[in-house]
């Protein structure tokens, strides 16, 4: 069986350095020197970390290193070594969604659970700490984590956070629409909402050169440009006509046991760029086009300024100029890519450099399953030796000007390329094929969007009814039930869908009616749930 190395999920960098994680080792390279090493050629040969490591910061004095994991636990590393040194490990309560350096190296965590948190650089010392909470205890009140101070809290999914250029406020963003500016440290104070997001927000972004502007986007058809400082939206910018041709991967499926609640698409909308995301019949997709922007960031000329993006699962870079006046819109353009791109960042000593980390394994290890293929893991194929050395070129160099247009550099690159693809080839962290088949590497395109019928919202009330009842989901999704298909669903369906916008009409009075009466007569009776199957695509 093949041995392939990890990909290169996560990047960071500063004036001198990138920095990347593959697996569960760190990589780092001076770009003055074109040198590089990895805390896999640690004196001690052995790696600190045991999961895969998901998020990667660089601390503003570009000293210091934190990573967040699969295994909840916080690693601090110093840069001042080669290879970078550990100087603490500490575990988080939940799995970490994004992970920042405050201006006096406090280290800010948010987590999937909601909640956002404030590490010191250096942990106390056991002596000071007390007796520590149960793990039950922390999960039921997270102020008492003898490791951190609880910031801030979200009642969904924190995705992104960011802190202000003048550090006095954190900017987080969460599944639920919601952008929030809160003060920093005093994160309790809440200065405001920017609200007019219509669907989840997954990335953040402060450009450098304009401090008062805040970039959001997600899995809505636009990029949202924000004044924070008043709550103001300044403008929209159209990406969907630019990302969705280059969407590769998509999200796991629902199999319904009760086809009836199928998602249909209209007619109107079955064009080539919506069969991408048609799920068959007695399956069903989440809500939105399987676009999840993934990272915001930008590339600074002497007079402009360039905003570069990706989304998850997509093969493509893209880019734009930042207009002086925001309601102008400008000119997206998109580098296609072979593979869907895992991250990207810019080499700060080379004007408009970009490094890339693309999933190479797409294709040969990795699909879009086919319903025949769900229910159990299939064996990836057989890989020669072409096969194994086109998969270990998963780093890309490209190339963006002031107008925003990019090029792909990587064939002129290979002196700076050859050290990171080395350190990447370590033999002590390559993984057998089916252990890079089986990466789970585009988790968000499942837990980010809305499932149309199944997510646990308030009932509503009933309102009058039509023949039939559509919601609309974006990119012309409509999920569109008949009366016929309405009477015969639970009362907990029935409420969820109406708190999404769709008219049930009078059915869910009368089923409440029902289950009331039931319930007096037959005190033992309970409602019957909805009966789904979950089943995850194994390739990703």
């Amino acid at each position: 069986m093949a041995s392939l190395p990890y990909p290169a999920l996560c990047f960071a960098s500063s004036s001198a350095r990138q920095l990347f994680a593959s697996g569960a080792a760190i990589h780092i390279q001076d770009s003055s020197r074109l040198t590089s090493s990895s805390t896999a050629s640690s004196s001690s040969g052995t790696n600190h970390q045991t999961g895969l490591i998901r998020h990667i910061a660089i601390s503003g004095d570009e000293t210091y290193a934190a990573t967040l994991g699969d295994d909840k636990t916080l690693h601090v590393y110093s840069l001042t070594s080669s290879p970078p040194d550990l100087l603490s490990t500490r575990a988080t309560i939940k799995r970490g969604s994004h992970v920042s350096f405050a201006r006096n190296n406090d280290i800010i965590v948010s987590d999937k659970v909601g909640d956002v948190y404030s590490y010191p650089l250096h942990p106390p010392s056991q002596n000071t700490k007390g007796v520590r909470p149960s793990a039950t205890e922390l999960v039921s009140d997270p102020s008492k984590n003898p490791d951190a101070t609880l910031l801030l809290g979200h009642v969904s999914v924190i995705t992104a956070h960011v802190i202000t250029p003048d550090g006095n406020h954190i900017i987080t963003a969460d599944r639920d629409e919601h952008i929030r500016v809160s003060r920093y440290p005093k994160s309790y104070i809440i200065e405001r909402y920017l609200l007019g997001s219509d669907g989840f927000v997954s990335a953040l972004h402060i450009p450098s050169s304009r401090s008062t502007l805040l970039l959001s986007a997600g899995g809505e058809p636009v990029i949202r440009i924000w004044d924070w400082t008043t709550g103001v939206q300044l403008g929209t910018i159209e990406i969907w006509s630019e990302v969705l041709p280059h969407r590769r991967v998509r999200s796991m499926m629902r199999k319904l046991k009760n086809p009836r609640k199928g998602v249909k698409l209209d007619p109107s909308e079955s064009g080539d760029t919506g069969a991408f995301y048609i799920p068959p019949e007695g399956w069903l997709l989440p809500s939105g086009q399987g676009v999840c922007v993934k990272k915001i960031e930008t590339v600074n000329f002497e007079d402009q300024e360039i905003i570069l993006f990706f989304s998850e699962g997509c093969a493509a870079l893209h880019a734009f100029a930042l207009p002086s006046d925001l309601s102008m819109r400008p000119k997206i353009i998109s580098l296609p890519l072979p593979y869907p791109v895992l991250d990207f960042t810019a080499i700060r000593t080379e004007t408009g450099r970009l490094l890339l980390s693309l999933d190479t394994a797409w294709g040969a290890l990795k699909h879009n399953q086919s319903v025949a293929e769900f229910g159990g893991r299939h064996a990836p194929p057989e890989l020669s030796e072409d096969d194994v050395a086109g998969m270990s070129q998963s780093l890309v160099v490209v190339q963006v000007d002031r107008e925003g247009q990019l090029s792909d550099i990587t064939s002129a690159s290979g002196s700076s390329l050859s050290p990171l693809l080395a350190s990447l080839s370590v033999p002590s962290l390559l993984a057998p094929s089916t252990v890079i088949a089986g990466l789970g590497l585009y988790s968000d395109l499942s837990l980010l969007p809305r499932w149309p019928g199944f997510e646990e919202d308030e009932l509503g009330d009933p309102e009058p009814s039509d023949s039939a009842s559509v919601a609309q989901s974006g990119g012309g999704m409509k999920k569109v039930w008949s009366h016929e298909e309405l009477k015969q669903m639970s009362l907990k369906q029935l409420g969820r869908l109406r708190a999404q916008g769709v008219d049930v009409g009078d059915l869910l009075g009368r089923q409440r009616k029902e289950h009331r009466t039931k319930a007096f007569y037959e005190p033992d009776a309970k409602e019957k749930g909805d009966t789904v199957e979950v089943i995850r695509d194994d390739a990703t």
